[in-house]
C-alpha cells in the first residue's frame, strides 16, 4: 500500500475508535444502572450517533474500510460496529445504523467476511456469556 492509503487507514481507524467507540464508553457504566442517568446516557448516545454520521460522510463504500483489502481500519471497525449494534438498542436506539446506509451495507458484508466472521462470532459468544 502507498503512503496515502496508509494514512487513510489510520484516519479511518481513528474515526471508529475516537468518535464512535470512545463515545460509547460512558454507556457501559449505565447498562445495569437503575434508574439510568440521562445526563450520561443522552449525550453519549448523541455523540455515538454523531460519530456514525461522521464516518458515513467520509465513507467511500466497498467491501473494505479503505482500499481493496482487509486492513487495520477493518480490525477497528468490526468490534466497534458490533458494539454499536449490540449496545445501542439496549438504550432504545432500535436501528443505530439506519441513518448510515453505506456503513450498514459494509457491516452486513463484514460480518460474513472470511477475515472477520469468526472473531465477531467469538465476541458475540463472549458478550452473551457475560450477560448471563
Amino acid at each position: 500500500s502507498n503512503s496515502r492509503e496508509r494514512a487513510e487507514i489510520r484516519v479511518t481507524a481513528q474515526v471508529f475508535d475516537l468518535y464512535i467507540m470512545n463515545a460509547m464508553l460512558p454507556l457501559f457504566g449505565q447498562l445495569r444502572a437503575s434508574p439510568r442517568d440521562s445526563s450520561i446516557v443522552k449525550p453519549a448516545i448523541e455523540a455515538c450517533l454523531n460519530g456514525l454520521r461522521f464516518a458515513e460522510t467520509g465513507w467511500k463504500g466497498g467491501n473494505y474500510a479503505v482500499g481493496n483489502k482487509f486492513s487495520l481500519a477493518d480490525c477497528i471497525a468490526a468490534p466497534t460496529l458490533l458494539f454499536v449494534e449490540t449496545f445501542l438498542p439496549m438504550f432504545d436506539v432500535a436501528s443505530p445504523l439506519s441513518s448510515a446506509p453505506a456503513l450498514s451495507a459494509y457491516w452486513n458484508d463484514l460480518q460474513n467476511s472470511e477475515h472477520a466472521s469468526n472473531v465477531l462470532m467469538e465476541m458475540r459468544n463472549a458478550l452473551a456469556a457475560a450477560s448471563n
